[in-house]
């Protein structure tokens, strides 16, 4: 057997590309953008890689771009693909996108704490703050649901009652 068998990775047969991949991750993590994207350039456009690539592009403010490629991704089984896409589209001002893209994928503003309050955060902007404030009540019963640590459940509800009392 010899050392390129020994690490094993989805989308990478070869462990010197997934030692680049890691080290595009260790520059996302310590917030080196630049030198992150630089170290994705060589490698292939697996969904790994694009997923990376969009997550830094989003860190940077280059939404389109971002959106761009979570839109690439769609049909990838990418866990969470939905919440950084409606994320992104409503940080780069195209939230009245937001339901369509969710229509388009098949999924429902509710069936996460995360999606529900991205998706009422597109529908605040939209200023349809009822339905905003909807789906922000059904993510707090969501979040409820998903077996947190109490801290982290007051850590992820600040936000959440913040846009309540603006909706309100």
């Amino acid at each position: 057997m010899s050392w390129k068998h020994t690490i094993s990775y989805p989308g990478f047969t070869d462990a010197f590309l997934l030692v680049i991949y890691k080290q595009a991750c260790c520059l996302y993590r310590q917030n080196k953008l630049d030198e992150a994207l630089a170290s994705l350039k060589g490698l292939e456009k697996g969904s790994a890689t694009m997923l990376l690539e969009s997550q830094i592009l989003l860190c940077q403010g280059k939404m389109d771009a971002s959106v761009d490629i979570y839109q690439k991704l769609q049909k990838s089984k990418i866990k969470s693909l939905e919440i950084n896409l409606v994320a992104g589209l409503v940080s780069a001002g195209r939230a009245s996108e937001v339901l369509g893209v969710l229509d388009a994928m098949r999924v429902k503003a509710t069936s996460s704490f995360m999606l529900a309050y991205n998706t009422a955060c597109a529908l605040v902007e939209k200023n349809n703050l009822s339905d905003a404030e909807q789906l922000l009540l059904i993510g707090q019963e969501t979040l409820m649901d998903e077996n947190l640590a109490d801290d982290k459940i007051e850590i992820e509800l600040a936000p959440v009652a913040v846009q309540l009392a603006y909706v309100q």
